[in-house]
């Protein structure tokens, strides 16, 4: 009888361990997804739109989600001043001071990528997350503006253009979301506060003033203000 008893309570044992694994597996395969609407608000206004689909990897109660995403967003402006992607003490905004630069009449900039979303949900109502664009396509109207060189010298230039290709962080534009706290006060309806950087390349197509279309770059900190619906 000892022995069946014993029997009996590993059987148990491992019935209710099997449950738990079972029940952990279940909540590491939920996944989420969301459309979301939002603002970076600061030097300049950046509207966003993006959808993201989401996979636990972990938890339950606390679960880590991991997913791609698309976001479109874009700015409008005027006398930018955009450094060379290469300087070497970007300060943001318009870069580095001894840089060679441009300055554009009129910015009219969008793009259209692809990233990788992560956020942490704990207890169903708090989210807190990050998310970054690594592949798209940026595309705008071209302008006129002027470039001024490291010597000093400065010259007009008819044609300057948004770089096409978006690839995070080498080239055109894209859009880095790198901390943000949401709180979900009704089901579905998810309220995010947070930082994102806006970051913007132009490149002048004329050998004559720069060599092989050299690149100028704008980047700018923001405050993001956004609404998300987790979606069922």
């Amino acid at each position: 009888m000892r022995v069946v008893r014993r029997l009996v309570l590993i059987a148990l044992l491992f019935q209710s361990l099997a449950g738990e694994f079972a029940g952990e597996a279940a909540a590491q395969d939920r996944f989420q997804h969301a459309v979301d609407l939002s603002f970076g608000v600061g030097r300049t206004f950046v509207p966003q739109v993006a959808y993201a689909f989401y996979g636990g990897v972990a938890g339950r109660r606390t679960r880590f989600y991991i997913g791609p995403g698309l976001r479109f967003f874009g700015t409008i402006g005027s006398q930018w001043r955009l450094a060379e992607e290469n300087a070497p003490d970007d300060n943001f905004l318009g870069g580095d001071p001894d840089a060679a630069a441009i300055r554009i009449n009129d910015a009219r900039i969008a793009s259209l990528n692809a990233g990788v979303y992560v956020q942490l949900v704990i207890r169903e109502r708090w989210y807190v997350g990050a998310n970054t664009d690594l592949l798209g396509v940026s595309f705008g109207s071209s302008t006129r503006g002027s470039l001024t060189r490291r010597d000093g010298t400065t010259e007009n230039v008819r044609r300057i253009r948004p770089k096409r290709l978006s690839l995070f962080p080498v080239s055109g534009s894209y859009s880095t979301e790198f901390f943000w706290v949401g709180y979900r006060p009704i089901d579905r309806l998810l309220v995010r506060l947070g930082f994102v950087f806006s970051d913007y390349k132009y490149e002048i197509d004329d050998d004559r003033l720069v060599e092989n279309g050299d690149g100028f770059e704008r980047i700018y900190p923001l405050a993001l203000v956004g609404i998300s619906y987790v979606l069922p």
